[in-house]
C-alpha cells in the first residue's frame, strides 16, 4: 500500500515511518498536468492497480495519469462530503469517464453527485466506518484533570466537536435550557459572530471555545449530550464517535444524518434552523433517563452492526477487486 500527500500534511508527517509507504504528492492546482505525470510514472514503476483519489485535487491528478499518460491503475475516486462546486453536468460527466468508479460515502452524497450531473451508473455508496476500539484506554484520571481544567463539577455538558457550521443554533437553543448546561465548541476558537449572539441571549459564560484538539477522547467522556448542528454532512464521523462512546446526539435532518439516526430510536433529529425543537430534544436526554439509556444502547449496537470499520474495508477491498478482476480477465483473453 502507497499513499500520496503534500510533504508539509499532518497525514504525510504522522505516516512518513510507518509500515505504509509514503510518497510526496506535491499538486499545484487542477490543472498541474505534469504533477499528473509524476504521478502517472509512480504508478507504472510500482505496478499499482487502484488509485483511489480523496480530494478533488487528487482525482483530477488521477485522472490525468489515467487519460493523459495512460497509467493503467484504475482510477476510484471517493466524495465525503456534499458536492458544493459549480461544475455542474460538465464536471459530471469529466468525473464520471475520467474514473472507474466514484465512492459516495453516503445516499445522501450520491443524490447530490447525481443532481450535478453524475451518472448514477457511476456512484457506488460505502458508508464510513469507525474502528470499533478507537476509544478503549481513556483513564478516569485524564477525564477527571479535564474536568478540572475546564472547571467542570456537576453542569451537564452539551459538546459540538466540529469545524465552523451552525452553532448559532446550540446557542439560540441553550437560552431554553436550565442555567447548568454547559457548551463545549470543539474545533473552532473563540468566533467573533458567535460571541456577540452568546452576550446578546445572556449565555456567554456558560461555551467554552476549545479550538483543535488532537485527541477528543476525553472529551467525550464529560459531555452529556453531542449536538451537530450542520446543514450539509456527507456521513459524519462526530456521529458515528458520539454513538459509540454512549453520549446521545442530536443532529440535523440533513445530508447523511439521517442514514445514521433514526429519530428516536438511536438519536434525535431536528431541522436546521429550529433551535426550539433542539432544546426540547436535548431537555429530554438530560432529564429521561429511561429514554437516554435506552437511546445509548441502540446508538452503540447501531455503530456495532454498520459502521464497524472492518466492514468499509471489505466493501472497500470487494470494488478494487471487482475492478481489477474485469481488467485481467480482459487482458487475458
Amino acid at each position: 500500500m502507497y499513499l500520496g500527500a503534500r510533504e508539509e500534511s499532518e497525514i504525510y508527517r504522522l505516516l512518513k515511518d510507518s509500515e505504509v509507504e509514503v510518497f510526496p504528492l506535491n499538486l499545484r492546482g487542477r490543472l498541474d498536468v505534469e504533477g499528473a505525470k509524476e504521478l502517472a510514472r509512480f504508478l507504472e514503476l510500482n505496478m499499482i492497480d487502484v488509485v483511489n483519489a480523496q480530494s478533488s485535487l487528487d482525482g483530477y491528478a488521477a485522472i490525468y495519469a489515467r487519460r493523459l499518460w495512460r497509467a493503467r491503475a484504475k482510477v476510484v475516486l471517493t466524495r465525503r462530503t456534499m458536492p458544493s462546486s459549480s461544475g455542474g453536468p460538465v464536471q459530471g460527466l469529466f468525473y464520471a469517464l475520467g474514473s472507474d468508479r466514484i465512492v459516495a460515502v453516503s445516499r445522501a452524497v450520491k443524490r447530490g453527485l447525481v443532481a450535478r450531473g453524475v451518472p448514477p451508473w457511476s456512484i457506488v455508496v460505502i458508508h464510513n466506518g469507525i474502528p470499533l476500539d478507537r476509544f478503549e484506554g481513556v483513564s478516569q484520571g485524564d477525564v477527571e484533570r479535564l474536568r478540572a481544567r475546564l472547571g467542570i463539577g456537576e453542569e451537564k455538558v452539551i459538546g459540538v466537536v466540529s469545524r465552523r457550521k451552525r452553532q448559532e443554533e446550540l446557542i439560540e437553543a441553550l437560552k431554553f435550557l436550565p442555567k447548568d448546561v454547559r457548551v463545549l465548541f470543539l474545533g473552532i476558537g473563540e468566533d467573533v459572530k458567535l460571541s456577540k449572539l452568546a452576550r446578546k441571549l445572556g449565555v456567554d459564560d456558560r461555551i467554552a471555545y476549545l479550538g483543535w484538539q488532537e485527541d477528543v477522547r476525553p472529551y467525550y467522556s464529560v459531555m452529556s449530550v453531542s449536538v451537530l448542528p450542520s446543514t450539509t454532512e456527507g456521513l459524519s464521523q462526530t456521529i458515528l464517535e458520539s454513538m459509540l462512546c454512549g453520549v446521545p446526539v442530536v443532529a440535523t435532518r440533513a445530508g447523511g444524518n439521517p442514514e445514521v439516526i433514526e429519530d428516536g430510536r438511536n438519536g434525535f433529529l431536528y431541522d436546521p434552523g429550529d433551535s426550539r425543537t433542539l432544546a426540547r430534544r436535548i431537555e429530554v436526554l438530560l432529564e429521561d433517563e429511561d429514554t437516554r439509556r435506552r437511546i445509548i444502547q441502540e446508538a452503540k449496537r447501531t455503530v456495532v452492526k454498520r459502521f464497524d470499520i472492518e466492514r468499509t474495508i471489505d466493501e472497500t477491498e470487494r470494488l478494487y477487486y471487482t475492478l481489477t478482476y474485469r481488467r485481467r480477465a480482459r487482458s487475458s483473453t
